[in-house]
């Protein structure tokens, strides 16, 4: 890559629109949505994209809406809460779980009211074992995305695993987001940097694979270190688990962090969920638009 990409504004935001708006992200196992709540608030990719979501449990469909009333871009909810509908703090404006418009004080009997534009934007959602994916704007299909890693680790049992708090850990990296991905898919500081790890791997052995969607990193172990069933297993899945790690990364860019802190769905409200009239005019990184009433 040209020094140019990791310095330049513009392309900074390319590739937020470009390549995290389209692409599947993960968001957290099942069991970090409690029973007992219909309704967990999120922020997706908090530092970089910035979208308002939220995570809905009606019974046993779990889906994802935008968290930003189609009224005046308030945040509608707030915490994690029991709820059988969501309810606007700033002109009562009310939806079901699934988003749809449900009522509005002083909006009754208007005609051509509510339109499609009024029910809450639904995103792209899907599950895989425990764990929840979401996409703004997919650019290929969750079955064509997860596919390969589908086939490399049917044997996994998924269903059973559960979050570990305990085990989790966050961590912030004071980096351009590509400068840790180049880090990432290349094996060559491996003898330098990792001497732990390099003590039980056979670099002469260690592969790339390009996948259409993806990039496979086999490092087997070296002779004598773990019986050949156990390194085929730890191989495939300490892999392809480092997209399912519980172990996240939070990236800084260069990008001022006044402006990286602020969503297009912010950055039309303020803290009480008022409007706020700035000049920013950047589009909204997928298809939204709040009602004029």
């Amino acid at each position: 890559m040209p020094a140019t990409f990791y310095r330049s504004e513009e392309l900074y935001l390319k590739s937020l629109d470009q390549i995290f708006a389209t692409s599947w992200q993960i968001l957290a196992s099942h069991h970090q949505l409690p029973l007992d709540q219909h309704a967990a608030p999120f922020t997706l990719l908090e530092g970089a994209l910035n979208e308002p979501l939220l995570l809905v449990r009606d019974g046993k469909t779990l889906s994802c809406l935008s968290n930003v009333c189609t009224h005046r871009g308030a945040i509608l909810v707030e915490q994690g809460c029991q709820s059988r509908s969501l309810r606007c703090r700033y002109h009562g404006r009310r939806f079901n779980l699934d988003g749809q418009f449900q009522s509005a004080p002083g909006f009754e009997n208007i005609q051509d009211f509510p339109r499609d534009k009024d029910h809450l934007p639904k995103v792209s959602h899907q599950s895989w074992g425990p764990f929840s994916f979401v996409s703004l704007s997919p650019a290929c299909s969750f079955d064509q995305w997860i596919g390969d890693v589908q086939k490399r680790l049917a044997f996994m049992p998924f269903a059973e695993f559960v979050f570990r708090p305990d085990l989790s850990r966050d961590f912030d990296i004071d980096a351009h987001w590509a400068l840790y991905v180049d880090n990432y898919l290349e094996g060559l500081h491996i003898p330098f940097v990792h001497p732990s790890l390099t003590s039980v791997l056979d670099l002469k052995g260690y592969q790339t694979e390009l996948l259409p969607y993806g990039n496979l990193q086999i490092g087997a172990s070296a002779p004598g270190r773990i019986s050949a069933r156990r390194s085929g297993s730890l191989r495939f899945a300490s892999t392809w688990m480092s997209a399912l790690s519980t172990t996240r990364v939070r990236l800084r860019s260069e990008r001022p962090r006044t402006d990286r802190a602020r969503s297009p769905s912010e950055r039309n409200r303020t803290s009480s969920g008022r409007e706020n009239h700035s000049d920013d005019t950047r589009p909204m990184r997928w298809p939204r638009e709040t009602s004029t009433l």
